[in-house]
């Protein structure tokens, strides 16, 4: 890839008119590498991270054996390719409509959906260079040779903001480089992902999408990106403050990563949050995607607040939430199991969780109950033998509590 780029690079210096031929096989080879599921795009592989390694159990389904190959290779030539797309960008943006359609044609395909990108914790500042490229190239809306595409630009604006949030939908992970300065390069990107959006003001942001002008229906309302929108310019000034939070959270997060003993705090200039301000963060979040929600108590674990909000959510929303294992230990309680609680109805139709949720609801505070005790055997049927008699201990413990 640096070979490549060296090369690309010299030609389009040497033979400009050649720029927009090199582009537009570039951007087909970009859009290859997301359909074949490669690097950044590699969204099927489950297996990452040091907690895949050290607790397999914890993760519902069963472990998945390393990659053949390192995966991570594959990301940083990704990143290295977004580099020359990045200075491309900065060189045609102001002469070459052409070009400038041929990067738009790239962001397009690779924003469609929020699940291409991989989650592999290495890929964190790939990802947010990407993020950045997209808002970077949504603000050329001003230029006078894309004013015609503003509709477009607003669409992609909206995509860009989903696939930023879809990041936030699973839990933190860390990546352990051999390469001491990758940490800090992964902080960095981050860091300036949430500067540029600090200072990104929204396309047209008192928009509205289109055909919502009359309100004549509540068609008109519903969003290709987001569905259903009350009031657009809001919610979508909701969703930025929500990104902007969880976005600093993760380069707070990666900046201790990469300089753990930095005496130096960040977190004191940054004004604190209200609770009705994590309220609304939540709902908003569960609004894009309940496993956003679901996953900001693992980056937030002492917030009250958060935890009784998403607890509420999820019982209210109960029915839509059975493929999602991680909302269990918001209605599975104690005192539902007390009360016998309507919500344990749901569980004969809920998706497995993992074999160590499964067996912390054989102890005590849960009694036995009968809709628990068939949901945790389900769960059990659903593992291979081995892998349940690895917790013989554990089962033959749990006994104890089995008045049965």
């Amino acid at each position: 890839m640096e070979t490549g780029i060296y090369i690309w690079t010299w030609l389009v210096s040497a033979a400009p008119s050649l720029g927009p031929l090199v582009l537009a096989e570039l951007v087909d080879a970009w859009l290859w590498t997301m359909d074949t599921k490669r690097g950044l795009f590699a969204s099927d592989m489950k297996y990452c991270g040091p907690d895949a390694k050290l607790r397999p159990h914890l993760i519902p389904g069963e472990p998945e054996a390393p990659p053949e190959k390192d995966p991570v290779e594959a990301i940083i030539a990704h990143r290295l390719w977004l580099g020359f797309f990045i200075d491309r960008f900065e060189v045609v943006r102001h002469d070459s409509i052409e070009q400038l359609l041929l990067l738009g044609r790239m962001l397009q395909g690779m924003m469609k959906s929020p699940t291409h990108f991989s989650h592999h914790p290495a890929a964190t500042g790939t990802f947010f260079t990407a993020m950045q490229l997209g808002l970077n190239f949504c603000s050329c809306q001003d230029q006078f040779n894309l004013q015609k595409c503003n509709m477009g630009l607003q669409l992609l604006e909206d995509r860009v903001y989903r696939a930023a949030l879809g990041w936030f939908a699973y839990a933190p992970e860390f990546y352990e480089s051999p390469n001491k300065s990758f940490a800090q390069r992964e902080a960095q990107s981050v860091s300036i992902f949430v500067h540029n959006l600090q200072n990104t003001s929204s396309t047209d942001s008192g928009s509205k999408p289109q055909g919502r002008e009359g309100e004549l229906n509540t068609a008109d309302q519903i969003h290709p990106v987001w569905g259903s929108v009350d009031n657009y310019a809001t919610a979508k000034e909701k969703r930025k403050q929500l990104l902007l939070m969880l976005s600093q959270n993760e380069a707070d997060r990666l900046e201790v990563w990469a300089q753990p003993i930095n005496t130096k705090d960040t977190s004191t200039f940054r004004g604190k949050i209200s609770s009705d301000k994590w309220i609304d963060h939540c709902r908003t979040a569960f609004a894009v995607d309940p496993r956003i929600a679901l996953s900001m108590p693992m980056r937030f674990p002492t917030n009250a607040t958060l935890q009784s909000e998403i607890t509420q959510l999820v019982q209210t929303h109960i029915l839509e939430l059975r493929t999602i294992p991680e909302a269990l230990p918001f209605f599975i309680t104690p005192k539902a199991v007390d009360e016998n609680s309507a919500l344990l109805q749901q569980l004969p139709h809920w998706a497995p969780c993992s074999v160590t949720q499964a067996l912390e609801f054989f102890t005590s505070p849960y009694k036995g109950h009968p809709r628990v005790m068939a949901y945790v055997l389900r769960v059990m049927e659903t593992y291979p033998p081995e892998t349940v008699t690895f917790f013989m201990p554990q089962l033959v413990q749990s006994l104890r509590y089995d008045d049965g």
